[in-house]
């Protein structure tokens, strides 16, 4: 049987959007197809964190501005 991202649990996508190095890999498979992206708003708190750690200097800092923003 031939597998394809319609196949691959949400969970799964979760992991492998956590996988991606930098937001420009994100970005490329969150725009694949509509499950992608679907996975990826479904996750974004957690697919953020996993690459905005690795990518932006005091990236706590930054979350806690735009939550103290949005409130």
């Amino acid at each position: 049987m031939k597998a394809s991202m319609m196949s691959i649990p949400v969970e799964l996508l979760t992991h492998i959007f956590e996988a991606c190095d930098d937001f420009s890999q994100i970005v490329t498979l969150a725009s694949a197809c509509k499950r992608t992206h679907t996975a990826w708003e479904t996750n974004a708190g957690t697919n953020i964190r996993s690459v905005g750690e690795a990518e932006v200097s005091s990236f706590e800092d930054a979350l806690m501005a735009v939550i103290i923003q949005s409130t």
